[in-house]
């Protein structure tokens, strides 16, 4: 049995330190593109339009409870 995990503890840290090198060479390029940029946007604006009824839910409920405490905070004064 300790066999099978240090093998497979080899196994995983080989595939981190794998990881690790990919992140840090394709962080290391020397600037990014307008088209990645392009690319960038257009994934976050597809992502905001997919979630835009919760967004905009979960902003009201924050704003609510903002405008409820605050009142709240006013009127103790």
């Amino acid at each position: 049995m300790d066999n099978f995990m240090c093998i497979n503890f080899l196994k995983v840290k080989n595939i981190k330190e794998n990881l690790v090198r990919s992140m840090k060479r394709a962080l290391n390029q020397n600037g990014m593109g307008t088209v990645e940029i392009i690319i960038i946007i257009a994934v976050l604006v597809a992502l905001a339009l997919l979630f835009k009824t919760f967004i905009l839910d979960l902003s009201e409920g924050i704003f609510d409870k903002i405008k409820t405490k605050t009142n709240t905070a006013i009127d103790s004064l």
